[in-house]
């Protein structure tokens, strides 16, 4: 792709907004499947859900967010989310976090 290991891990991970050229590769690649790119009129930007082993799901606007109100903490969720795995161990067992990506309309 071309585009640097800290560049990928800074948008993937930080969520941090890559430098256009970087961009336009990305979009290339991954499709629509990308935060704080405008295309169309829209941008999208990423949230964190966590869906629970009962079935409940809800969707928080930061990881910081998430893991403050579910007792949680950041390292797990990202975890999670890149690997996709549920939680193994501890009161949070079972449960699965996802990112998920909102249009929003740019004005």
């Amino acid at each position: 792709l071309y585009v640097t290991h800290n560049s990928m891990n800074a948008w993937m991970y930080r969520g941090r907004i890559p430098n256009s050229e970087s961009i336009k590769v990305i979009k290339n690649y991954f499709g629509e499947d990308f935060e704080g790119v405008v295309f169309d009129g829209k941008v999208f930007r990423r949230k964190f859900k966590i869906i629970r082993p009962d079935g409940s799901s809800q969707v928080y606007d930061t990881n910081t967010e998430l893991s403050e109100t579910e007792d949680i903490a950041k390292t797990t969720i990202t975890r999670c989310c890149r690997d996709g795995e549920a939680v193994k161990k501890g009161k949070r067992r079972g449960c699965r976090f996802e990112w998920v990506y909102e249009e929003v309309e740019v004005e």
